[in-house]
């Protein structure tokens, strides 16, 4: 009775299994919208490649981000004391604050609006 019994519970799951994994995959037909396509001379297409050539990594310092550029002249606290970048040439002005000390953690707020 016992072989009977596994005998019928693997039957049982093998059309299981046989029947749900046998399915047919239902086809999608994918409608393309001609307005919804990006052409070489579109604003988004323009917006995206300026975006991608623009080297900000010359002010990662001050944002950490080197896909965009802080417009100067903007204030910051750099650990604590208020600098304000006015070129270029200030950034070492940061750089320096943060290594006075290699056991602090340094942090940096920019001072809001940027005008």
């Amino acid at each position: 009775m016992k072989i009977i019994s596994q005998i019928s519970m693997f039957l049982f799951l093998s059309i299981f299994f046989v029947f749900t994994s046998c399915q047919q995959e239902e086809q999608e037909y994918i409608d393309e919208n001609n307005e919804e396509t990006l052409t070489a001379n579109s604003n988004l297409v323009l917006l995206m490649t300026q975006t991608s050539q623009n080297d900000g990594s010359f002010d990662d310092i001050l944002d950490d981000n080197s896909c965009a550029s802080i417009v100067l002249p903007v204030t910051v606290i750099a650990n604590g004391q208020e600098v304000v970048i006015n070129d270029e040439d200030d950034y070492d002005i940061v750089e320096d604050i943060f290594d006075e000390s290699s056991t602090d953690t340094d942090t940096l707020e920019i001072q809001f609006p940027i005008e």
